[in-house]
């Protein structure tokens, strides 16, 4: 593999560095090339903001599910824990 290929970022490559580009973990050389490929490629970018909003979409759902009383006992003990 030469040095250019260890670079080249092609749909399967940007799908195994997608964990460390969203947490700002890749070396500068490795995000500018994931940049380059997202910039050409739509589905790429689709998938990298439905990746990004999975956990608040997931969030906000479970929330709307926690009983009210529940969610209030919860936020009363953490209350109690986080001022002691």
């Amino acid at each position: 593999m030469s040095h250019d290929d260890h670079h080249s970022v092609d749909c399967g490559r940007l799908v195994e560095l997608l964990g460390e580009y969203v947490d700002d973990q890749l070396p500068a050389e490795v995000k500018s090339a994931v940049d380059g490929h997202m910039s050409q490629c739509a589905p790429c970018l689709a998938f990298l903001k439905q990746y990004r909003f999975a956990p608040e979409a997931v969030r906000a759902h479970l929330l709307q599910q926690v009983p009210v009383d529940l969610e209030s006992r919860l936020l009363t003990f953490l209350k109690q824990r986080t001022h002691k």
